[in-house]
């Protein structure tokens, strides 16, 4: 095949560093380009593709695209749910560049809940259907994470990854040499944007495990955004933590609250924990956890 007629939906650097590959390997393919336009870096514009507002309606757009006579439309981190009208536009259909390891953490957050779920994380390109990340799979990309991640640092390596996994495996698409694979949804997890809010508050009469509270406050660590939170004294208290590696197992830590030996699956309640503390924590490696208390907010 000489050329595959390609349109891609581009939002934030992932959209912008998929745009720039087209641009550089294969700028006869990029038929057209959706993007928000006060926030759209155009090295293609010279290309002579059609460009589209992603503010205007779904109709008008879906007509746009159906004029470029496309085999594929491809989503580059493409932050809005897109309709029949647009999936039905090109030949091929729509193809996602989605963030998590699908079926796995299907929808918004997918950086916070693989780690409080403690689910397979990574990246994956799949078509698109009208479910909700629910359509098959054609290419992923298994990222490791570690006890050392934060909800910031899986966004930052799921961005990497995702361009890496889209720039490898497109010369197969434009060939068309791929497997579309169904979903496993007994396996799929699933979560929306009203879930993360009530997920982040840590009641401090709750009991938790050692690995359920860390994972729980360092899937929120990720400035400038909002932290994990209790309430004290009708005040909301947000709560960070910073992960570090023991590299000599053998030293001795005086700054330790609680006892040394105990170990990430023991209970503690949230006022265990007190801005400064520190804590060896025991798994097949130790860490030195530090909790930090960074803002105070008025409960409304």
């Amino acid at each position: 095949m000489s050329e595959l007629r390609v349109a891609v939906f581009a939002d934030g650097e992932v959209g912008n560093r998929i745009l720039s590959y087209f641009c550089e390997e294969y700028p006869d393919d990029l038929k057209a380009v959706c993007a928000f336009m006060p926030e759209m870096d155009a090295p293609f514009l010279s290309s002579g593709c059609t460009l589209m507002n992603g503010e205007a309606p779904e109709e008008a757009i879906a007509a746009q695209l159906r004029a470029c006579e496309l085999d594929l439309v491809i989503l580059a981190w493409w932050p809005k749910i897109v309709g029949k009208k647009i999936i039905k536009s090109a030949r091929l259909g729509c193809l996602n560049c989605h963030p998590s390891y699908l079926p796995y953490n299907r929808g918004k957050h997918y950086n916070f809940w693989t780690i409080v779920e403690e689910t397979r994380f990574g990246v994956t390109l799949h078509f698109v259907d009208e479910g909700i990340d629910t359509g098959d799979i054609v290419f992923q990309k298994e990222i490791h994470k570690t006890w050392l991640d934060t909800g910031k640092s899986l966004y930052c390596k799921a961005q990497s990854a995702m361009v890496d996994l889209f720039q490898e495996s497109y010369p197969r698409i434009r060939q068309e040499e791929f497997v579309r694979c169904k979903q496993d949804d007994f396996e799929a997890t699933m979560h929306y944007s009203k879930e993360l809010e009530n997920a982040s508050e840590l009641r401090r009469q709750q009991v938790y495990s050692w690995r359920q509270l860390l994972n729980l406050i360092r899937a929120r660590t990720f400035r400038p955004h909002p932290a994990c939170y209790f309430f004290q004294n009708g005040k909301k208290v947000f709560i960070r933590s910073n992960v570090t590696l023991l590299a000599d197992k053998g030293k001795q830590y005086t700054q330790v609250s609680l006892d040394e030996k105990r170990k990430y699956h023991d209970v503690l309640q949230c006022d265990d924990i007190t801005a400064g503390s520190y804590f060896v924590f025991d798994d097949e490696d130790r860490y030195f956890v530090e909790f930090t208390y960074e803002a105070e907010e008025e409960n409304p």
